[in-house]
């Protein structure tokens, strides 16, 4: 980062040791360095590449709210996926800027990795947009997840399903065991998705926010939950498929 060299550091969850093609969930950071000086750094939890969104500069008292927004944000989405394996590897790369970073340069700890293979979901990933996003003078944050996660159950329940257990180990039953468990924790998701909404929200906008799966994305889910916090006054109906969050 002194140097200005670095452009991107990747952090990736694999199913299997050694396997590029076994991806789970990455995490990617990107650098940037403005003429005046100052280093800029998103967040995007993706291995797809998209860019963060362009934010304008807070106050002091808005940057604090909108990292507690961020974070409790984050914690409430990530109870929606199932677990990762018990058996899972990571991996870490970095990716530089070429103009200025010299042909044989390697920190501590890395070496030359131009010929390794790229990484591949083990599934097909699905998208989590995380609301709410920090802009400084000297930083930009915002946060986006891409997993392979309920793909990678939903698959191997089918296997279950049709007799073959080849393929389930042990500690991917964990994470089977979970799936039932994703509608109850879809409605949380719900609640910090509905808390960041400045004004009025539908059913479906929330629906396709969360990018919720094939099981969960169905009418008399969000019909149940949507209920449930209207009872719990988390929420409020303005008309007849118009919503509020109770601040």
């Amino acid at each position: 980062i002194e140097k200005h060299y670095l452009k991107a550091l990747v952090f990736s969850i694999f199913s299997e040791f050694n396997n590029p093609s076994s991806l789970l969930e990455s995490y990617t950071f990107k650098f940037s360095y403005p003429e005046d000086g100052n280093i800029s750094m998103g967040m995007i939890a993706t291995a797809k590449g998209q860019s963060s969104k362009e934010l304008s500069y807070m106050t002091r008292e808005q940057i604090q709210q909108a990292w507690c927004t961020l974070i409790r944000t984050l914690i409430t989405l990530s109870h929606t996926l199932p677990p990762l394996p018990q058996e899972r590897h990571v991996a870490m790369r970095l990716y530089y800027y070429e103009d200025v970073t010299p042909t044989d340069y390697n920190p501590p700890g890395f070496t030359a990795a131009d010929d390794a293979p790229n990484f591949e979901f083990v599934a097909e990933p699905e998208c989590v947009e995380i609301g709410g996003s920090v802009r400084t003078k000297y930083h930009a944050v915002s946060l986006r997840l891409d997993t392979a996660m309920p793909s990678f159950v939903n698959s191997n329940t089918e296997n279950m399903e049709n007799g073959d257990h080849s393929n389930i180990s042990d500690n991917e039953e964990s994470s089977l065991e979970s799936l039932n468990e994703i509608t109850e924790k879809t409605e949380l998701a719900i609640i910090a998705v509905c808390e960041n909404e400045n004004g009025t929200f539908t059913k479906g906008e929330i629906a396709k926010k969360l990018k919720l799966s094939k099981s969960e994305n169905d009418d008399s889910t969000i019909d149940r939950i949507f209920g449930r916090l209207l009872d719990n006054e988390i929420i409020t109906q303005v008309d007849d498929d118009t919503y509020q969050y109770v601040s």
